[in-house]
């Protein structure tokens, strides 16, 4: 396996310093969003998907369980890794 041609002080340099700023506002900011979409997501299960039809309801679960999943496991986890700080 050859060696990189990059050192790992290059790609440290290459990262903006704002990475690696940390800010209370901004992490709540974060916290309370996934808030609002979980409450949104689980208003939609407890309320409308209780209205259909039963066939409809076999349906409209998946819709419900992809969003929920894609938004708190994939992109909460990743905020919590420093993967959702954008300037």
């Amino acid at each position: 396996m050859d060696k990189p041609a990059f050192t790992l002080a290059q790609i440290k340099e290459a990262i903006p310093p704002y990475c690696f700023q940390c800010s209370l506002i901004k992490s709540f900011s974060y916290v309370v969003y996934d808030l609002v979409i979980s409450a949104s997501l689980l208003y939609t299960v407890l309320v409308w998907i209780p209205t259909l039809p039963s066939m409809q309801q076999l349906g409209t679960c998946p819709l419900y369980w992809v969003p929920h999943f894609d938004f708190l496991t994939l992109r909460a986890a990743t905020r919590q890794t420093g993967g959702g700080q954008q300037q």
